[in-house]
């Protein structure tokens, strides 16, 4: 053992998992970048424009990346955590979506205790009515069955959380047809650097 890895930076880390590579060409990429960014938006092709990461350390860091974002999105599909605030929400979503350079529409599915008992993704690229859509919404919350309530949760790349007029516009289409049979749309929240509730808002 190494020593108390509790103790070590982000850096000290990574340089203990990629050993051939020096001090300098680690502290060169966490110049250039932060750790969620280098775990979830660096490329194999980014990480060898590093002075010093070759073939062997960029694989050694991409499998870094994918052994990460399998450990977050298993804990995204396997918890069952009831739902009290947008905070709770934004606690589990942020490392799975909180962190991308693209857009992600999610929805939580709970039961009557607001107990989270299924997730989905809805669309994932540039948001718009188009994609999502709320036939194909409700479609999956039907076919699941036992469902009370949902939130909606979708990131901001930009990190601001200001919601848009797509934001607004999607998030009442998806209220009305939840309405019609049933199933109500408790919140949708805008992750970024913190979040934003349309609940806290008074926008549902």
């Amino acid at each position: 053992m190494y020593q108390n890895t509790t103790s070590l930076s982000d850096k000290e880390l990574m340089r203990l998992l990629v050993r051939e590579s020096n001090a300098t060409t680690i502290d060169s990429l966490f110049d250039e970048k932060s750790l969620p960014d280098i775990i979830y938006n660096t490329t194999q092709s980014e990480l060898m424009s590093v002075a010093g990461i070759g073939p062997k350390t960029a694989d050694k860091i991409q499998i870094i990346q994918e052994l990460i974002k399998r450990l977050v999105i298993n804990n995204y599909n396997v918890q069952r955590i009831k739902i009290s605030s947008p905070n709770e929400v934004y606690k589990m979503m942020k490392p799975v979506i909180g962190y991308l350079k693209h857009e992600e529409f999610h929805i939580l599915l709970l039961d009557t205790k607001n107990v989270v008992v299924d997730t989905f993704m809805v669309s994932k690229g540039s948001l718009n009515a188009s994609i999502v859509h709320p036939r194909e919404v409700f479609g999956y919350v039907l076919r699941h069955g036992g469902i009370a309530n949902i939130i909606c949760v979708h990131n901001h790349p930009s990190m601001d959380v200001k919601p848009s007029r797509e934001d607004e516009s999607i998030t009442k289409r998806l209220v009305d047809a939840g309405k019609l049979i049933g199933i109500k749309v408790l919140d949708h929240i805008i992750i970024g650097d913190t979040y934003y509730s349309f609940k806290e808002n008074e926008l549902l």
